[in-house]
């Protein structure tokens, strides 16, 4: 594949729309992983001879990295409350019309903090996802 198709994640924006408002979470992040997998109830008989499994729920978790300012980062992280419901509105190649769209409702899980000795200050939030994708990124786009 040709390097001028690749891109890199600078223009990730990852939105958490909530009753009061949408809160733009990137601009300082260094990570951003969504996974969308399913899972499996075994159905396996007697004579199967192999584990036989049949999908069931769609599981959706995700996490983002940002490093920690000191210059007043609270207004974002007051509002990542473990337990505060919204929707992950996100895209890889920005929000421009016709880019790549993915959206999940999902809640705060957790939101821990790395302080190394020698490197920059980081901060995280977890998300677990609630439902079903509601906008698959590669079949969705913004308009």
């Amino acid at each position: 594949m040709a390097v001028a198709n690749r891109y890199v994640g600078d223009d990730l924006e990852v939105q958490l729309l909530v009753a009061g408002g949408t809160q733009i979470l990137t601009g300082d992040h260094t990570t951003f992983e969504v996974n969308w997998s399913i899972q499996s109830a075994d159905v396996t008989a007697a004579k199967d001879g192999g584990v036989e499994e049949k999908p069931t729920l769609e599981d959706i978790t995700a996490s983002l990295t940002i490093f920690d300012t000191a210059l007043g980062g609270t207004a974002i992280w007051s509002n990542l409350t473990p337990g505060i419901e919204g929707t992950i509105a996100f895209g890889p190649q920005g929000t421009a019309a016709g880019k790549p769209k993915g959206l999940f409702r999902a809640f705060v899980q957790g939101k821990p903090i790395s302080v190394p000795f020698n490197e920059g200050v980081t901060r995280s939030v977890e998300f677990r996802g609630q439902g079903t994708m509601i906008n698959d990124l590669d079949n969705h786009v913004w308009s």
